[in-house]
C-alpha cells in the first residue's frame, strides 16, 4: 500500500508549506515512516511535525535503519513496492533506484511536488483513429512502477483462434506501462471470467496466448500471472470494476478495456487515468486512492480464498503453465 518514507529534514520542510501537495497528501495518511535525528522532536510541543502529527491525527512511526540502509541497499525498497521515498541521497542516485526499481524515489534537494497528482481522460468513438493505449497511457509509461493489475471479466471474451483482439489488447497496455528497464521480475497480474469466453477457448488457451504475444517484449523478466474468478464462485462481485492499477495510478473504463485495434477505437467510452491524488487535495472529490485501495483489497481476498479453500474453483496460470496452484501466486501489490 501506499506509505511515505521520509527523512527528518524533508517532513519538516513539507510541515512547513514548503510543499503544498506533499502537504495535503501527508495529512491524509494515518503513518509515515521517518528517519531522525533526535527523538526530542516528539517531546518538542513547538515542533513542525509534532504540530502535524497532533493537528491531523497522523502516526509519524521512525525507522532508521530501513531508511539509512535504502542508499546502500537500492533493492530494499521493494519491502515496500508502493512507498514513497524523500531521502537525504543525491539527485542521480534517487532518480536511479526511481528508475531501476520502479518506486518514487526523490532527493530532498529537489523534490517534485507535482509526482501525484496528473489526471487524464480520453472520449473516444467508435472507429475513430485518434487514440491507442501508447498514447493515453503515455505519461504513465514515464512514471515509477514495478507491478500492474489489470481487472476486467469480459476482456478476452471475443477472442478465438484466428481473432485474438483481447490479447492484443492486453499485451498493448503491458507494453504501454512497463519501463524500458527494470532491476528485477516486473509483476503483471490479469484477473477475468473464463466462463465469459467463447465456445472450445479454455483458460489455458488464454494464458499461452498471452504468455506468448508479450515473450520478449522487454529485456528483463515478466512475471505473468492471472486468474479466472468465475460467475458461480466466491466473491466474484469484487470482479466487477473494470481496473487497471500500477503503483500509484488507477486507469477507469466505461465500457471495457478491449478498447482498440491499433489506434481505432473499438467502441464509444471515456477513459479515465488518474495518480493516487489526482483529485481530492484541493477539493471535496474522493481521492482516486479510494477505489485503488478498494480494487486491491478485493483483489487481495480473492487471492487468499483461493490459497486458503483449494476448491475455490479459480484457474491460475503463470508465464502460461496452468498446473500450478493459486497458492504460488506472488503479485506484490497483493
Amino acid at each position: 500500500m501506499f506509505l511515505i518514507h521520509i527523512t527528518e529534514k524533508a517532513l519538516e520542510e513539507i510541515c512547513l508549506g514548503k510543499y503544498p501537495n506533499w502537504l495535503a497528501i501527508a495529512k491524509m495518511q494515518t503513518k509515515i515512516v521517518i528517519s531522525v535525528y533526535n527523538n526530542d522532536i516528539f517531546l518538542d510541543d513547538e515542533n513542525p511535525i509534532n504540530i502535524f502529527m497532533k493537528s491531523y491525527g497522523v502516526s509519524v512511526e521512525p525507522n532508521n535503519d530501513y531508511i539509512e540502509k535504502i542508499p546502500q541497499d537500492h533493492k530494499s525498497v521493494l519491502n515496500n513496492p508502493c512507498g514513497a521515498f524523500l531521502l537525504d541521497i543525491d539527485e542521480k542516485t534517487a532518480k536511479q533506484i526511481e528508475l531501476d526499481y520502479g518506486v518514487i524515489c526523490q532527493s530532498t534537494k529537489n523534490v517534485n511536488d507535482n509526482s501525484l497528482i496528473y489526471s487524464k481522460e480520453i472520449s473516444s468513438e467508435e472507429r475513430e483513429e485518434i487514440h491507442n493505449w501508447t498514447n493515453f497511457l503515455q505519461y504513465i509509461k514515464s512514471t515509477p512502477s514495478n507491478t500492474l493489475l489489470v481487472n476486467d471479466r469480459y476482456l478476452f471474451a471475443n477472442d478465438d483462434n484466428i481473432h485474438k483482439n483481447g490479447i492484443h489488447n492486453a499485451a498493448k497496455i503491458i507494453d504501454a506501462i512497463l519501463p524500458a528497464d527494470f532491476k528485477s521480475d516486473y509483476h503483471v497480474l490479469f484477473v477475468f471470467d473464463s466462463l465469459k469466453l467463447k465456445p472450445g477457448i479454455t483458460f489455458s488457451n488464454i494464458a499461452n496466448w498471452l504468455n506468448k504475444e508479450i515473450r520478449g517484449i522487454r529485456p528483463y523478466p515478466i512475471k505473468l500471472e492471472m486468474i479466472s474468478v468465475k460467475m458461480n464462485s466466491y466473491l466474484y462481485e469484487h470482479t466487477h470494476n473494470r481496473r487497471i492499477i500500477s503503483n500509484y495510478s488507477i486507469i477507469r473504463s466505461e465500457h471495457k478495456f478491449n478498447a482498440f485495434y491499433e489506434s481505432k477505437c473499438l467502441c464509444s467510452q471515456t477513459l479515465n487515468c488518474d495518480m493516487l491524488y489526482s483529485k481530492g487535495i484541493s477539493n471535496d472529490s474522493d481521492c482516486p486512492i479510494k477505489p485503488y485501495l478498494k480494487m486491491i483489497n478485493d483483489l487481495k481476498s480473492i487471492a487468499n480464498y483461493g490459497k486458503t479453500h483449494a476448491t475455490s474453483g479459480y484457474e491460475y496460470a503463470c508465464n502460461g503453465n496452468t498446473s500450478l496452484p493459486i497458492s504460488s501466486l506472488q503479485n506484490r501489490l497483493l
